[in-house]
């Protein structure tokens, strides 16, 4: 009688089953985004500004490379006290919560980055105050 009972319940629970094979929801940070475009707002305007490892932009260019376990390396460009740029690499760990992927430094210091699903990138934005001037800057990554 109890097979009975129960043999609706697997039969309409076993074409559903590839269903529940679920991918981590984490997997799409997994490899190595890079910097592409820079948004500057400065005095209620825009500026657009397109960024590459060489070209007139490239000291706003920066990697990170994303690992299973929760592991994050990134290089940027930085200048030393003698105002020389040099290649910088740093390393951490990070984790998602819904769309903001929050990086954890050596030193515990932290950024976030927002994933756009939609466009599949991520955003870093800083207001740092510049001259009496708070400016926004957005750095946009891809892979």
């Amino acid at each position: 009688m109890l097979s009975v009972i129960l043999l609706p319940m697997m039969v309409a629970c076993g074409s559903d089953d590839k269903e529940d094979i679920v991918t981590s929801p984490d997997s799409f940070i997994i490899g190595t985004w890079h910097s592409f475009k820079g948004e500057v707002f400065s005095n209620g305007e825009s500026t657009i500004v397109m960024i590459d490892k060489s070209g007139a932009a490239s000291g706003a260019y920066m990697e990170f490379k994303f690992e299973k376990g929760n592991k994050v390396t990134g290089w940027w460009w930085a200048q030393d006290s003698y105002n020389l740029s040099h290649w910088t690499e740093g390393s951490g760990t990070y984790i998602i919560k819904s769309n903001v992927v929050t990086i954890t430094d050596v030193n515990g210091d932290t950024v976030d980055l927002i994933y756009n699903s939609n466009d599949e990138t991520l955003m870093l934005r800083s207001t740092p105050n510049v001259n009496g001037e708070y400016v926004t800057t957005n750095i946009y990554f891809k892979k």
